[in-house]
């Protein structure tokens, strides 16, 4: 039945722009998820509450660019994963600035410090 009436494929509304934004999609993903992780890792919130931090904002903001038709949910699933790749990174510094922290009392000093 499809191949007699057929529709033309959905073009997302893009706001003044053809390139992928990934902008908004990967920080908010940052901040939720670097947030929540520092949280958790400093006992402030159990690991639920963090889970539900991060997950909760970055899964209403990500559908809801599909649902208006300002992004294609690739655009959305490739924001995440920058955000995720981020977040990642900023938890290996962050743990190793805490650990440095830790055992020497201070934080390490920067070769651009002096």
């Amino acid at each position: 039945m499809t191949d007699l009436h057929p529709t033309p494929k959905r073009e997302p509304r893009r706001l003044g722009t053809k390139s992928i934004q990934l902008g908004v999609l990967s920080l908010a993903a940052l901040a939720a998820w670097t947030l929540a992780y520092v949280l958790w890792r400093e006992r402030m919130i159990a690991r639920p509450a963090a889970a539900a931090l991060a997950a909760v904002p970055t899964l209403l903001i990500g559908t809801s660019r599909v649902y208006l038709d300002i992004h294609w949910s690739t655009d959305v699933l490739g924001g995440w994963a920058l955000g995720a790749l981020v977040t990642a990174l900023s938890a290996i510094t962050y743990e190793h600035i805490r650990t440095d922290t830790r055992e020497r009392g201070a934080p390490a000093r920067s070769r651009w410090q002096g």
